[in-house]
């Protein structure tokens, strides 16, 4: 620290994602942690304060915590004292609630008992409250996507031709219609590659990617193997029972090639194992990652730099040297303009190699209860999610 209000931070070279990094950095009051930490597992370090800091606030937040308890709720105080200051509207007091059934949370909103719900409602819920005029449903980019990760290096997939061939035979409006919440509402977005809303280089006009089966067949006809010598192997992970349905429609379009292909759920715990090694990763698995921090190198080089296979973000084991240049380049290249010029040629590159099958990008749906629904608070929803959540309590306004 260079004073009490003041950290400085060093690198050994050229990293453009840290200022992005840096939402993922807490900074606290090392005075007071040292103050408040007991015997741990760090030598003379004690616990570092993590059974204080599980409690208690030693930042400069825009909230104090004032009462935690992980297993119910969360109650969170202003603090006066935060440099930039509150929304006049902001609620002097947050209170958040943990292990609340849907059903619940639909019932005091509509009742006017909670103002904000997560992400994550099933769609039922979200279905009954959309004809709910004491609440609003506010559309969500996430920062993630679906993939149906395609493995590179095993044959027939380590063939760009077949990889093109199942990318343009994929059927993109049955998945983007899996989606459908009501007729108004669809939880998803059609893709158009790795860049999503809300990350650098992100292009609202690019054009989602989009089946044509005639493209499909020219490009399989460039492959050199015989479909019908292969049966891909097709997985999805079994704790999601939803992702089923993706599998099954890339097995009936890889049919449709000519190819054979069985379709497995996979537990977790067996996915994780099978992706160590190439040879034991399936042929395409339905996985979906979300960036940790808003820059792209958090979604791009995690999961199709060639050195980062053997992960469960990397089952695609990409091995493109064209690519792995691009998302260096753009590890160290500081200038924003550059970058975006960097990536978007490697989301394109990725989509012209068919790296990676898009399914669709995350688009969540919260429900707020009209005591706070206005443009102030609906704007922090919007906002890029910081650790799964979206929201700015210090900007929003209490109606």
């Amino acid at each position: 620290a260079l004073d009490s209000k003041t950290v400085q931070i060093k690198t050994s070279e050229p990293f453009a994602p840290l200022v992005a990094s840096l939402m993922r950095l807490a900074i606290v009051d090392k005075d007071d942690v040292q103050a408040n930490t007991v015997d741990g597992n760090y030598g003379d370090n004690g616990d570092y304060g993590e059974a204080y800091l599980l409690t208690t606030s030693a930042g400069a937040g825009a909230y104090k915590i004032t009462q935690h308890d992980p297993n119910v709720k969360t109650v969170l105080t202003k603090n006066g004292d935060y440099f930039q200051g509150h929304n006049p509207k902001a609620p002097d007091e947050v209170i958040i609630k943990y292990s609340v059934e849907a059903a619940t949370i639909k019932t005091l909103l509509v009742r006017g008992e909670h103002e904000i719900s997560s992400m994550w409602l099933p769609n039922e819920v979200l279905a009954a409250l959309e004809k709910e005029d004491s609440v609003d449903l506010v559309k969500i980019n996430r920062p993630g996507s679906w993939y149906n990760k395609l493995n590179n290096r095993k044959a027939p997939l380590d063939d760009v031709h077949c990889r093109r061939a199942l990318q343009l035979a994929y059927d993109y409006d049955s998945l983007y219609q899996s989606f459908a919440i009501t007729e108004n509402m669809v939880a998803g977005q059609k893709s158009s590659g790795a860049l999503i809303s809300g990350v650098l280089g992100y292009d609202p006009n690019k054009a989602p990617i989009e089946r044509d089966i005639d493209k499909a067949k020219a490009e399989l006809a460039k492959c050199k193997y015989n479909p019908a010598d292969y049966t891909l192997d097709l997985a999805w992970i079994a704790e999601v029972p939803y992702e089923e349905p993706w599998s099954l429609q890339l097995q009936a379009n890889a049919i449709e090639l000519g190819f054979g292909a069985t379709v497995t759920g996979l537990p977790w715990a067996k996915f994780s194992d099978q992706v160590a090694n190439w040879e034991n990763t399936p042929h395409a698995t339905v996985v979906s990652v979300l960036a940790n921090v808003p820059d792209p190198d958090a979604l791009m080089y995690a999961q199709w730099h060639s050195s980062r296979g053997g992960t469960w973000m990397s089952a695609e084991w990409a091995n493109d040297p064209e690519l792995d240049a691009l998302l260096e380049k753009g590890r160290t290249e500081t200038n924003a303009d550059e970058r975006i010029k960097i990536y978007q040629a490697a989301n394109q590159l990725m989509i012209d190699n068919a790296i990676t099958l898009f399914i669709t990008d995350f688009v969540g749906y919260q429900a707020i209860s009209q005591n706070v629904s206005n443009s102030d608070t609906t704007s922090t929803q919007q906002g890029y999610g910081t650790m799964g959540r979206n929201l700015s309590f210090r900007e929003m306004a209490v109606n």
